[in-house]
């Protein structure tokens, strides 16, 4: 992901500035912080809620948070090693 950077040391230059994550990794964290704010809602709804409804959509925004969750440790485990392991961010040993 770049972001552009317009003129924001007053010189009159714009920069491109390469983000620390790609798009869809980005794309999944934001995808799970929405989906953990509805699994608290919904918790919210079900105190007061005799027929499940809130709670069966509760139980489903955990699964959809699960599935994030893993797809989130999968992009970080692999965006790390190749971190790791290019260019001139190699660790020194």
């Amino acid at each position: 992901m770049q972001t552009d950077m317009d003129d924001l040391d007053g010189t009159g230059r714009s920069e491109t500035v390469e983000a620390p994550i790609d798009d869809h990794t980005y794309n999944v964290i934001q995808a799970l912080s929405a989906t953990l704010q509805a699994v608290e809602v919904y918790g919210k709804y079900q105190e007061g809620d005799g027929s499940g409804l809130f709670q069966r959509l509760r139980e489903d925004q955990l699964r959809h948070a699960d599935e994030l969750l893993e797809e989130l440790r999968t992009r970080l485990s692999t965006t790390r090693s190749a971190f790791m392991t290019s260019g001139p961010h190699r660790p020194v040993r």
